[in-house]
């Protein structure tokens, strides 16, 4: 029989089948092409992952500054990777974090220091104050008339609501002025604080005297004796109708050179102040930085990513989401996950003791870490950095030399600790200032008149800020109704900042900055590292083999070992998974880049360069 023959019986007995098995025939049919739509439906719903480039932020070593060496371990803790170049791979750029609030907050900081050195408004206030006084001598004397108002409805303010006869508002009128102290200080008078008997600390002969003197003791008496509240409207009424430079501006034929100087040294000190102001509105670091604050105050019982994310704008200048995270096979082996499930040393795990030569603030802190698993992972990370040793070996003259330039870092550090001392001397000297000195009084009265505020806010016309802004801003009024909720004034500028400072402070009591320990040996120095293992307060270790024991001089060329703890490096004992990975720096919060060798090689290298020269 042919081949074709029994080709052709085989098909025909294939049919004949499949012809009688009817429902066989249709699963052979129905189950391939099921298989092939799940497949189909499997790849439009979860789609190839596709691996773009990655860049990782550098991480600066501590060489390019206190700053970025701690951007760079706070920014990179969580791996993000970006698509484009980051801006430290361009050639001459260090940092990536140029444009985060705290860098931007220091550069501005920066600016006004500079800024200060050429600023002329201490001079124009002395200046001013000077020429006042020799106008106010080369005339009989300034009256309250010419500080009022064209059109003033102060005269029949007080013959209806205080019932003064039209002589007693003609005296009070052509009451004399003291010219000096009504610029200088007149606008933060209030009539509550005229009235000696009542606590005043002013009084109304101190700025005004009437020559009538039944008249003078009745305007007093009344002071003294009228409510709060019609002492307000007073007030009000009086303010609204006053023009404190209305006496420079007029024509005064006494001493017009006198007068000039005046109109000279206000237009200066115009010109600086509206310069300062340009300079400040366009600093906006601190309106983030507060803005920042207040959400992370708004939201503490938010989740950890939300937290983190508003940490990262505070202090990498991009959120989380700006870079994408890479997924790993071995994420359980990789990163610190095992935290989260318990599977960490029990050493590490027992709940921190009370320590008595630490403050309760910081006690506080380390229980409030303790007290939730990603807390814990956290601080179980930050823990070494914070409050780590690193021991050195063997302890010499000539290491010494390095080593002082090592503690160097840290010693940078220890202003943050000393700022609250500082700060609580300076805060009632830099707040008597705000709210009584002379120079503020006499900006709140520029910017209440209505020639100054127009010249300053021509100067601020390309800038989000205003004279009325301003104005609130500096206002000293405890409660004021007409002021907009969404502006800040400075009190609580200055209670936040306060308290920014005072926590900054404490924290910084929590940190231990005298972290360099010497050791007589090797052995010993193994010793004293297993200690401080068990309390995870081992940073590293550094070891001169080289170097004798008394020697005085380093050699040459100086050998150093770093040693870490072997936890906080990569394994190297086995075999990883063969697939495409961005590098040992794909775990979480794995702290290579601040315990590993490359930071202390750095401070080391840079140390041993210091102390040769």
């Amino acid at each position: 029989m042919s081949v074709t023959t029994q080709l052709g019986l085989l098909l025909w007995k294939n049919f004949t089948y499949r012809r009688r098995q009817k429902l066989q025939l249709l699963v052979e049919i129905v189950w391939p092409l099921f298989i092939f739509f799940i497949l189909i439906a499997v790849r439009l719903n979860y789609p190839p992952y596709e691996q773009h480039e990655c860049h990782f932020p550098n991480k600066a070593m501590p060489s390019a500054g206190t700053l970025p060496w701690i951007q760079g371990i706070l920014c990179n803790a969580n791996n993000p990777c970006f698509r484009n170049p980051t801006p430290g791979e361009s050639p001459g750029i260090v940092g990536n974090f140029n444009d985060s609030i705290i860098s931007r907050l220091f550069s501005d900081a920066k600016k006004i220091l500079l800024y200060s050195q050429n600023d002329k408004n201490l001079e124009g206030f002395k200046e001013l104050a000077r020429t006042l006084q020799v106008l106010q001598s080369s005339r009989s004397g300034f009256q309250l008339k010419h500080f009022l108002r064209d059109n003033e409805t102060l005269s029949s303010f007080l013959l209806t609501n205080a019932s003064f006869p039209e002589e007693s508002v003609r005296q009070i009128r052509e009451a004399n002025v003291n010219l000096e102290k009504v610029i200088l200080q007149g606008f933060n008078v209030h009539l509550k604080n005229m009235c000696p008997s009542k606590g005043g600390r002013q009084n109304l002969s101190d700025y005004v005297r009437i020559s009538d003197p039944e008249v003078a003791a009745r305007v007093q008496q009344i002071v003294c004796q009228a409510p709060a509240a019609w002492l307000d409207l007073a007030q009000e009424h009086f303010m609204s109708n006053l023009d404190f430079f209305r006496p420079v501006r007029r024509d005064v034929h006494s001493d017009p050179e006198a007068v000039q100087q005046v109109a000279t040294a206000t237009n200066n000190l115009l010109e600086s102040l509206a310069s300062l102001a340009v300079e400040l509105a366009g600093m906006k670091s601190w309106i983030d930085l507060r803005n920042e604050i207040v959400f992370l105050t708004q939201n503490a019982t938010s989740s950890p990513s939300v937290m983190y994310q508003a940490v990262s704008r505070i202090v990498c200048g991009h959120p989380e989401g700006g870079g994408l995270q890479i997924k790993s096979l071995n994420w359980y082996e990789d990163s610190n996950y095992k935290a989260l499930f318990g599977n960490h040393n029990s050493s590490e795990d027992e709940t921190a003791l009370y320590d008595n030569s630490s403050t309760p603030y910081c006690n506080s802190l380390v229980s409030s870490m303790d007290s939730s698993p990603m807390a814990h992972m956290i601080w179980q990370a930050l823990k070494p950095l914070l409050l780590g040793k690193i021991l050195y070996t063997p302890h010499t003259p000539a290491t010494q030399r390095i080593i002082h330039e090592v503690n160097r870092t840290f010693q940078e550090l220890g202003v943050f600790r000393d700022l609250g001392g500082m700060w609580e001397e300076m805060r009632p000297k830099v707040w008597d200032f705000m709210e009584n000195s002379q120079e503020m009084n006499m900006i709140r009265a520029m910017l209440r008149n209505n020639i100054t505020a127009s010249f300053i806010t021509s100067k601020l016309s390309r800038t989000d800020w205003t004279v009325d802004k301003f104005s609130h801003f500096l206002s000293n009024q405890v409660e004021n109704s007409h002021q907009p909720e969404s502006i800040v004034t400075w009190r609580e500028v200055f209670n936040e900042t306060d308290q920014a400072i005072m926590s900054i402070s404490r924290f910084m009591e929590c940190v231990n900055l005298d972290k360099l320990e010497p050791v007589s040996n090797e052995e010993l120095l193994i010793n004293r590292s297993m200690k401080l293992l068990e309390d995870r307060k081992f940073w590293a270790a550094i070891v001169f083999p080289d170097i004798a024991p008394n020697a005085t001089a380093l050699p040459p060329k100086v050998n150093y070992k770093i040693r870490m703890d072997i936890d906080n490096v990569e394994r190297t004992n086995k075999i990883k998974d063969a697939y495409w990975d961005p590098g040992h720096a794909l775990t979480h919060l794995k702290i290579c880049d601040t315990s590993g060798a490359v930071s202390h090689t750095c401070k080391m290298s840079l140390s041993k360069a210091s102390s040769e020269r």
